[in-house]
């Protein structure tokens, strides 16, 4: 769909998607952010992955397992409580 709409209206798109979640209405309403609140959801995984894309940092493959895993309907196995490279 997100590339349709690319394509239709002549607008750049974000990469990854971010998922709907509740998480994301909950977090606002204690006073935090979905990364202190909900850090392993995969809209907050999403998050980090466009934060560094858009700081020009290379990916974090876990990271990209994790919502491919996701976005398939598996629950993802990884561990992301530290950045890749914290975790070598």
């Amino acid at each position: 769909m997100l590339a349709d709409v690319a394509i239709r209206y002549g607008l750049d798109v974000i990469d990854p998607p971010i998922p709907r979640s509740i998480r994301f209405a909950e977090a606002p309403a204690v006073g935090h952010s979905i990364m202190r609140t909900a850090r392993r959801t995969p809209g907050a995984v999403a998050y980090r992955v466009l934060a560094r894309r858009l700081a020009g940092l290379p990916d974090d493959p876990d990271a990209l397992a994790f919502l491919s895993a996701a976005a398939a309907g598996v629950r993802p196995q990884i561990d992301l409580t530290e950045p890749a490279r914290d975790r070598a």
